[in-house]
């Protein structure tokens, strides 16, 4: 996480601008991304966050070109990445990195973990004289110790899965690590350490991250400024502290209201919940029709015009 200096900011590292994406079926076109602006400083976490479906995830599959986009730009370091071809795109991908959701999924069950980390030191731009004593220093630096470089992925938890995902994302020396709800399918103690052990290794390395999730408590402990996603749009963006304290859109607040707290204990009666069923039904029907112009509430807050 950076300070916020609205007079003085790191150098960007991530633009994005206008990108659109697009699932075409049989019978319908999906909006899953549409017309998405936002950009990443160097240092910073910046969250997408909203519900299932609002087009977080593909969004990072699009800054990762694991999914081409149909419309719009992605600058790296002033690069546009969007544009580029296999060959050169596959000497850039070193700086940037991904954390899945899965821990259980995202590693090879056939490899043990020096193989695992030996495969992504070595696409290094400066690869280290000794790969072993590297690898051993990356497991070390996520919180485990270097005799489990010889056992496989099914030997560990959950939470220790995930420490090795990290070590596999940071082993690259990225600039930018994008991490898709990479907390999400662990216990709140396991949760809580992997939080942890993301800012300090943010502090120690000075990478960036893209956060995506739907837990707002998450997003409001890691995250420097935040994008609120809905039915593939941005629909408001601010610092941490001006989302939560200060929420402007409509679907905002609507997220803010749906958590559950021993002070709303009484809003959640049948009765309560179908009438916010029909605002967020037209909350969505309303978003669907705005346009692409942004409102700005102060230098560093916006929102989508009705």
């Amino acid at each position: 996480m950076i300070e916020q200096n609205l007079d003085k900011k790191p150098p960007l590292l991530l633009e994005i601008k206008n990108i659109c994406k697009n699932f075409v079926s049989k019978k319908s076109v999906i909006k899953a991304v549409d017309r998405v602006s936002f950009a990443i400083h160097r240092g910073e976490t910046y969250a997408l966050v909203g519900e299932s479906g609002c087009g977080k995830t593909t969004t990072g599959r699009l800054i990762l070109r694991l999914l081409d986009v149909d419309q719009g730009q992605i600058l790296f370091e002033g690069i546009p990445i969007s544009g580029l071809t296999k060959r050169k795109l596959r000497k850039k991908r070193h700086n940037i990195q991904v954390i899945f959701q899965n821990p259980y999924g995202s590693l090879n069950p056939r490899m043990k973990i020096s193989a695992l980390l030996a495969e992504s030191i070595s696409i290094r731009a400066e690869k280290p004289s000794n790969i072993q004593a590297e690898a051993e220093r990356l497991l070390q630096s996520v919180g485990l110790e270097k005799e489990h470089l010889d056992k496989y992925p099914h030997e560990f938890s959950g939470g220790q899965r995930q420490r090795i995902c990290i070590a596999r994302a940071i082993a690259t020396n990225p600039k930018l690590i994008i991490c898709d709800e990479p907390v999400s399918a662990l216990d709140l103690l396991v949760q809580a350490q992997i939080l942890c052990l993301l800012q300090n290794l943010q502090k120690e390395y000075g990478f960036s991250y893209l956060f995506i999730s739907h837990d707002l408590s998450v997003v409001r402990y890691m995250t420097d400024r935040i994008g609120v996603m809905c039915n593939g749009k941005i629909v408001e963006e601010g610092t941490r502290d001006e989302i939560f304290e200060n929420p402007q859109h409509s679907y905002t607040r609507l997220l803010f209201a749906s958590l559950p707290t021993l002070k709303n204990a009484d809003a959640f009666t049948t009765t309560n919940i179908q009438k916010d069923t029909e605002t967020y039904q037209k909350v969505l029907r309303d978003v669907k029709e705005h346009s692409s112009t942004k409102i700005a509430v102060s230098k560093t807050h916006y929102l989508l015009s009705d």
